[in-house]
């Protein structure tokens, strides 16, 4: 997997209304990297979903915490990232850390009531996208989502 040169980045504020910026942002990188749109779905929603996440969750107390993180910029750093043969999004932000991967599985419900309506969107990723890493760095949390793309693409000129 070879590293383009050029990623497409997007910096959003930490609010719910800049989710609207996302599917403009990411049409254009996807075009001018003539992408496979069958997987355009996928790596939309998992986008939204990571990025929903952090503005609703990233700034708030954790349970074990005392008080909140100083943040650095309380901003979310979005990169669409082409390789040989996948789609690398990186998402970043200063919030509390948090690593996803170590979330464990969801148990099935058996019953409607047993169902939740939240907690459904790290088993999202984790089926929508072909590797998930996670680190923290500088104050920063870091994930990485790769999903591969069923046809290899030409490098951007």
């Amino acid at each position: 997997m070879a590293l383009q040169k050029y990623p497409h980045r997007l910096i959003l504020e930490n609010r719910l209304e800049a989710l609207a910026q996302i599917n403009p942002w990411l049409e254009r990188g996807w075009n001018e990297y003539e992408l496979p749109n069958e997987s355009l779905f996928e790596v939309a929603l998992c986008i939204y979903e990571a990025t929903a996440n952090i503005i609703m969750y990233a700034y708030q107390v954790p349970d074990g915490y005392s008080k909140a993180p100083e943040p650095i910029a309380r901003v979310i750093e979005i990169s669409l990232i082409l390789h040989d043969d996948a789609i690398e999004i990186k998402i970043q932000d200063d919030g509390y850390d948090f690593n996803p991967l170590m979330t464990p599985e969801r148990k099935v419900a058996q019953t409607i009531s047993e169902a939740s309506l939240s907690g459904r969107g790290i088993p999202l990723l984790r089926g929508f996208s072909d590797k998930l890493s996670y680190q923290r760095s500088g104050g920063y949390n870091q994930l990485s989502i790769i999903k591969s793309l069923k046809v290899r693409v030409a490098s951007p000129q």
